[in-house]
């Protein structure tokens, strides 16, 4: 953004409408990793298995694990359609579509848990606002209690990275659905093209910024 800036004050003295000082130019964003947090498969199995009395809940709860098995941006997911499930020649569903953010054709393979959900709802899921979908997902996980484990963000106040502590479902959202699946998807050696086609990152740099970091011994004791 202040890269956009930096062209746009440019433009401005090249139109000779106002001169910056040259030490604007030279001001430079203190760059710092942020935190953020994904769910693992079992920690979405634990979602999926919730037993829900709440029928608005359970809309909610389906549309995120199906979700966490797509993802969809939530514009996208907002506008899907039934039309766009197709069935490949080995009778598998695929959903395809053009990303309403990068206009990107993308090209997701339909596991089973989303299938049944998306079935449940006959390819049509319950189309909900995002400050809706967010607030009420806050409710659900708090009243049952789930994922109530401390994790740290990192935040910029003052100038300075400083990191604050929640209870990891506090930083639960819609987007922890799309950071999951590409984390999952690397966890299990899923090929970086295969990832791509379902996301619609088309820079690797872009697609790497959602991947939660995760030590794995055992992966690493392999190589040995």
């Amino acid at each position: 953004r202040f890269s956009s800036l930096k062209t746009f004050m440019r433009f401005i003295e090249e139109k000779e409408i106002y001169t910056f000082k040259p030490a604007l130019y030279l001001f430079k964003i203190q760059k710092f990793g942020t935190d953020f947090v994904t769910l693992d498969r079992e920690e979405i199995r634990e979602l999926e298995n919730l037993k829900i009395d709440n029928q608005f809940w359970q809309k909610i709860v389906d549309v995120f694990v199906c979700n966490c098995f797509m993802s969809l941006r939530f514009s996208d997911l907002s506008t899907m359609e039934k039309g766009r499930f197709l069935m490949d020649e080995q009778g598998d569903y695929i959903y395809q579509k053009r990303n309403e953010k990068t206009n990107k054709d993308i090209e997701i393979v339909i596991t089973q848990t989303a299938l049944k959900i998306l079935k449940k709802y006959d390819f049509n899921l319950p189309k909900l606002t995002n400050q809706y979908f967010n607030r009420e997902l806050f409710k659900i996980l708090e009243y049952y209690n789930l994922f109530p484990q401390i994790v740290k963000k990192t935040e910029l106040k003052d100038g300075e990275p400083v990191a604050t502590e929640f209870k990891k479902r506090e930083l639960i959202t819609t987007h922890t659905c799309r950071r999951s699946y590409i984390t999952n998807c690397v966890s299990k050696n899923v090929s970086i093209n295969a990832i791509q086609a379902a996301t619609g990152h088309s820079q690797l740099s872009t697609l790497s910024k959602y991947v939660k970091r995760i030590r794995n011994k055992e992966q690493i004791n392999a190589i040995d």
